[in-house]
């Protein structure tokens, strides 16, 4: 059984300007780091980032079974303008944590949603415990 779903989706590029890109678009980023902004974290710790990242995180107002869908409808309008802000890697991440076996399906309406987004989809689960 699933106890908790957690949906992001991540941006990443060489090019890639998130300040840039939401000012185009008017989505908003969870997190953020623009391309030569020196990281705080992991490898790039103390260091000028190759490239720029971004976090869009689904409120907690909305549904775990809806998240995909509110992800691939937020992105889905924007989907070129954030290709040609330099986003060249676009993932949605459904990380889950869960008791015993869990299953997850996604919707006809969700695979529709996502067919033509051209991005990557993943998922990561873990057991409580």
């Amino acid at each position: 059984m699933v106890s908790e779903a957690v949906c992001t989706c991540q941006l990443y590029g060489e090019r890639f300007s998130p300040k840039l890109v939401a000012q185009i678009t008017g989505l908003a980023f969870s997190q953020q780091n623009e391309v030569g902004e020196v990281g705080g974290q992991g490898r790039y710790r103390g260091v000028a980032l190759p490239y720029g990242a971004a976090t869009i995180a689904v409120p907690n107002s909305i549904d775990e079974e809806e998240a995909i869908l509110w992800l691939a409808q937020r992105l889905g309008p924007h989907i070129h303008l954030l290709r040609d802000g330099g986003a060249d890697d676009i993932w949605i991440n459904v990380a889950l944590r869960h008791e015993g076996t869990w299953n997850w399906a996604l919707s006809e309406k969700e695979l529709k949603a996502l067919a033509g987004l051209g991005l990557h989809l993943k998922f990561s689960a873990q057991e409580n415990g």
